[in-house]
């Protein structure tokens, strides 16, 4: 493992009288990657929340997200169960990056998911998590990470000399509370629904789309300026951005306010260049284009590209370019010049890139 500041190691522990855990110390692979993948996803969202990211407007968590900030775990440890893990670039931690504000939130999240002392844990979490989607994602994530009911297990998990807090059984009670008053907050959002245009009332300013997810229509309520785009793609793939209202499983059931409606817009995206995430400008020798293709329920735009080792979504097509951005910059940082050894695929990936590619300007971060 590298030598990293203690503060910024990371320690996940099981306890419990079951024999794998007290005899063999041993933990089953759901369990295993239930906790490993949901506590990074815990961060990435974390981290989406401190700089102002917009996770409806992102299919999944971005590689850039993923890669900044992923877990490198040491071997387990003997007696009980503990895996103990380093996040994200020795370079976060030492000069000053987002890393340790990061560790510091994760730490009083957590507070706020395991102590009954608090009276209002939901005002607390927002203080903390401003976006609501956000909140709504960590808290559905972490209920996954906790042990399952009946196991007569504990989970603790905790950030270097800081208090390691614990998790049984009794925290789902607490955990399904505070995410059913997340998901009230968020039964009206600002949010972008794919439909087919259906029936249309221009006198009231209405019109329907078919949602493929739930198989049933959606009244939407638009502006005199929309009309024209509406008459357009009578029959067509629309994208509408609005007040989503929700049910309770979270799918859209009528859109108020609606404040643009336009085709959805599967032309092919050209790059050249692509401005990196330190400001340096990476010239492309020749043009790549992705040619975007939607997911079978019509909700997000997906880019999958292996000669490039782009994997990006997104709902709209802004959200994809962003996200094949984000990609592009993660594997040129991770890939063409990689500070640790890597494996023969990822190995090709980066010698593709360093091959068809250069910067052209250095960045000044």
């Amino acid at each position: 493992m590298p030598d990293y500041d203690d503060d910024a190691k990371l320690y996940l522990h099981w306890d419990g009288t079951d024999k794998a855990i007290h005899e063999y110390h041993c933990i089953d692979a759901t369990t295993l990657v239930e906790a490993v993948g949901g506590f990074q996803k815990f961060l990435c969202l974390l981290a989406m929340d401190m700089e102002g990211q917009d996770p409806r407007q992102r299919a999944k968590i971005s590689e850039q997200y993923m890669e900044r900030f992923k877990l490198n775990f040491q071997a387990l440890t003997p007696g009980s169960v503990q895996l103990e893990a380093v996040v994200g670039s020795r370079d976060d931690v030492v000069n000053g990056g987002v890393l340790p504000e990061l560790i510091e939130r994760s730490q009083n999240v957590l507070g706020i998911f395991s102590d009954n002392q608090i009276s209002d844990p939901a005002a607390a979490f927002s203080r903390i998590v401003k976006n609501p989607a956000i909140r709504s994602r960590i808290v559905k994530n972490f209920r996954n990470m906790l042990p399952r009911v009946g196991s007569g297990r504990t989970f603790s998990v905790g950030w270097g000399k800081r208090r390691h807090i614990t998790f049984s059984e009794e925290s789902h009670k607490r955990l399904s509370l505070l995410e059913t008053k997340e998901n009230n907050e968020l039964s009206f959002i600002q949010s972008v629904v794919n439909g087919t245009l259906l029936e249309m009332d221009f006198a009231n300013r209405a019109f329907q789309i078919y949602y493929p997810p739930t198989k049933k229509t959606i009244k939407c309520v638009y502006e005199d300026e929309d009309e024209p785009v509406l008459v357009e793609n009578r029959r067509d793939w629309v994208q509408v951005r609005g007040i989503v209202v929700l049910d309770a499983d979270g799918h859209p059931t009528e859109i108020n306010n609606v404040d643009s409606v336009i085709a959805v817009d599967m032309t092919e995206i050209e790059f050249r260049t692509i401005i990196l995430s330190d400001g340096s400008i990476l010239g492309l020798n020749h043009p790549i284009i992705f040619s975007p293709k939607i997911s079978e329920d019509g909700q997000i735009l997906e880019v999958v590209d292996e000669t490039t080792g782009i994997n990006a979504y997104g709902q709209a097509r802004d959200d994809l370019i962003e996200a094949i951005r984000d990609d592009i910059d993660a594997i040129w940082l991770n890939y063409a010049h990689p500070s640790l050894p890597l494996a023969a695929e990822a190995a090709a990936l980066g010698e593709w890139w360093r091959n068809n590619a250069k910067i052209l300007s250095e960045g000044q971060q």
